[in-house]
């Protein structure tokens, strides 16, 4: 599944960047995808180390380079109708997306968030 996230360098220019998370994600509602589902919330904090909150669960990571950067490629088929012999032919491209250079790894066990109810009731 391809989830793009883009990575702030400096005010005008972003970069995508791989991300990396230990174990299995599973969707409470049976889905088999869950590319239509939100993930969690992730942000950036004042130090630079990124943070996933999926549920009740708080992911803490790093940014590392890459040794080799990773080539994102998106597929194309391109219809070729041949008059002469009556026969379609399906001419296949990739084009290059983007390169990426970093990715965010999430190795760590997550740490549960435990949220208290302020109702006295």
């Amino acid at each position: 599944m391809r989830i793009p996230i883009k990575y702030p360098i400096d005010n005008h220019t972003q970069e995508w960047v791989l991300l990396e998370l230990q174990g299995i994600l599973e969707s409470n509602n049976n889905d088999e995808y869950l590319d239509k589902h939100m993930l969690g919330d992730f942000s950036i904090n004042n130090k630079g180390d990124p943070t996933l909150t999926i549920g009740n669960h708080l992911l803490t990571g790093k940014i590392i380079q890459l040794e080799k950067p990773f080539a994102l490629l998106e597929k194309t088929k391109e219809s070729l109708d041949d008059k002469e012999d009556d026969v379609t032919k399906v001419k296949t491209s990739y084009e290059v997306v983007t390169i990426i250079y970093k990715k965010i790894l999430f190795k760590d066990r997550p740490k549960p968030i435990i949220r208290f109810n302020n109702n006295n009731n």
